[in-house]
Protein backbone atom coordinates (compact mmCIF):
# COMPACT_ATOMS: atom_id res chain seq x y z
CA UNK A 1 0.00 0.00 0.00
CA UNK A 2 1.45 3.54 -1.12
CA UNK A 3 -0.11 6.68 -0.09
CA UNK A 4 0.52 9.87 -2.00
CA UNK A 5 -1.14 13.85 -1.66
CA UNK A 6 -0.68 16.47 -3.74
CA UNK A 7 -2.30 20.19 -3.27
CA UNK A 8 -5.08 21.51 -5.87
CA UNK A 9 -6.09 25.15 -4.74
CA UNK A 10 -7.88 24.95 -1.70
CA UNK A 11 -7.65 21.27 -1.87
CA UNK A 12 -5.37 18.43 -0.72
CA UNK A 13 -6.15 15.12 -2.95
CA UNK A 14 -4.69 11.97 -0.98
CA UNK A 15 -4.40 8.75 -2.96
CA UNK A 16 -4.28 4.98 -1.36
CA UNK A 17 -2.89 3.05 -3.63
CA UNK A 18 -2.84 -0.89 -3.61
CA UNK A 19 -4.62 -2.46 -0.71
CA UNK A 20 -6.34 -1.24 2.35
CA UNK A 21 -6.39 -4.03 4.88
CA UNK A 22 -5.12 -5.23 7.95
CA UNK A 23 -1.64 -4.69 9.08
CA UNK A 24 -0.99 -2.87 6.56
CA UNK A 25 -3.88 -0.12 7.32
CA UNK A 26 -2.33 0.33 10.90
CA UNK A 27 -1.62 3.77 11.18
CA UNK A 28 -2.70 5.19 8.08
CA UNK A 29 -5.58 6.79 9.45
CA UNK A 30 -3.09 8.70 11.68
CA UNK A 31 -0.55 9.38 8.29
CA UNK A 32 -3.52 10.83 6.63
CA UNK A 33 -4.98 12.79 9.50
CA UNK A 34 -1.50 13.85 9.80
CA UNK A 35 -0.79 15.11 6.12
CA UNK A 36 -4.40 16.84 6.60
CA UNK A 37 -3.14 18.74 10.15
CA UNK A 38 0.14 19.59 7.97
CA UNK A 39 -1.79 21.38 4.91
CA UNK A 40 -4.64 22.80 6.23
CA UNK A 41 -6.69 22.77 3.46
CA UNK A 42 -10.40 23.36 3.45
CA UNK A 43 -11.75 20.08 1.95
CA UNK A 44 -9.97 16.95 1.03
CA UNK A 45 -10.80 14.22 -1.87
CA UNK A 46 -9.21 10.62 -0.67
CA UNK A 47 -8.28 9.45 -4.73
CA UNK A 48 -9.05 5.39 -4.39
CA UNK A 49 -8.52 5.08 -8.25
CA UNK A 50 -5.79 2.91 -7.65
CA UNK A 51 -6.96 1.06 -4.35
CA UNK A 52 -7.58 -3.06 -5.24
CA UNK A 53 -9.20 -4.14 -2.34
CA UNK A 54 -10.23 -2.67 1.56
CA UNK A 55 -11.51 -5.43 4.42
CA UNK A 56 -13.24 -3.81 7.37
CA UNK A 57 -9.75 -2.37 9.04
CA UNK A 58 -9.26 -0.14 5.97
CA UNK A 59 -12.70 0.71 5.91
CA UNK A 60 -12.20 1.71 9.46
CA UNK A 61 -9.61 4.42 8.49
CA UNK A 62 -11.84 5.84 6.51
CA UNK A 63 -14.30 6.53 8.60
CA UNK A 64 -12.15 7.22 10.99
CA UNK A 65 -10.66 10.30 8.65
CA UNK A 66 -14.27 10.98 7.30
CA UNK A 67 -14.92 11.92 11.26
CA UNK A 68 -12.02 13.65 12.00
CA UNK A 69 -13.04 16.16 8.86
CA UNK A 70 -16.57 16.55 9.70
CA UNK A 71 -14.95 17.63 13.59
CA UNK A 72 -13.05 19.98 12.04
CA UNK A 73 -15.25 21.07 9.32
CA UNK A 74 -12.85 20.03 6.63
CA UNK A 75 -15.42 18.85 3.31
CA UNK A 76 -14.76 15.22 3.00
CA UNK A 77 -15.60 13.22 -0.67
CA UNK A 78 -13.93 10.20 -2.06
CA UNK A 79 -13.46 9.52 -5.46
CA UNK A 80 -12.51 6.55 -7.78
CA UNK A 81 -13.95 3.91 -6.10
CA UNK A 82 -13.78 0.57 -8.39
CA UNK A 83 -16.58 -1.61 -8.46
CA UNK A 84 -15.12 -4.00 -6.12
CA UNK A 85 -14.40 -1.42 -3.61
CA UNK A 86 -17.61 0.26 -3.98
CA UNK A 87 -19.48 -3.36 -3.47
CA UNK A 88 -18.03 -3.28 -0.22
CA UNK A 89 -18.92 0.39 0.76
CA UNK A 90 -22.76 -0.53 -0.40
CA UNK A 91 -22.92 -3.58 1.74
CA UNK A 92 -21.97 -1.73 5.00
CA UNK A 93 -24.05 1.03 3.62
CA UNK A 94 -21.06 3.62 3.48
CA UNK A 95 -21.77 4.79 0.35
CA UNK A 96 -23.44 8.37 1.68
CA UNK A 97 -21.18 8.67 4.53
CA UNK A 98 -18.23 8.37 2.63
CA UNK A 99 -19.41 10.80 -0.18
CA UNK A 100 -18.55 9.11 -2.88
CA UNK A 101 -18.24 10.77 -6.59
CA UNK A 102 -17.52 9.69 -10.18
CA UNK A 103 -14.66 12.04 -10.97
CA UNK A 104 -12.86 14.78 -9.55
CA UNK A 105 -13.79 17.20 -12.15
CA UNK A 106 -16.46 18.98 -9.98
CA UNK A 107 -15.22 18.76 -7.04
CA UNK A 108 -12.29 20.97 -8.22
Amino acid sequence: MDIKHEIKGNVLIVSIEGELTSPQALDVDRKIINIIEKEKKERIIIDLSKLDFIDSTGLGVLVSIRLYCKKNKILFATVGVKEKVKRTFTVTEMTSFLNIHDSMDKLL
